[in-house]
């Protein structure tokens, strides 16, 4: 298993829910089965691309393989608040 700092060319946009996830299904529009729209995805997708060019990361993945087992993310406090 490696870990690595989330980058733009492998942007984890949604949770882990169910099933490792994968450059092949990692842009399967749904979440726990509901479907998600293309505009929540862009958005989703947007605002993480915006915290790796500010901070550098904003997420460590666990990787086995090409497949992503585990993650947290994180974000600065200026978000949060």
């Amino acid at each position: 298993m490696k870990i690595c700092p989330m980058d733009k060319s492998f942007i984890l946009f949604r949770c882990l829910h169910f099933e490792p996830l994968c450059p092949l299904n990692i842009e399967k529009m749904s979440m726990n089965g509901l479907y998600i729209s293309q505009e929540q995805f862009d958005r989703n997708k947007n605002f993480l691309a915006q915290l790796i060019d500010a901070y550098g990361s904003c997420a460590m993945l666990a990787m086995e393989g090409d497949l992503v087992v585990g993650h947290a993310r994180f974000y600065p406090q200026l978000i949060c608040d």
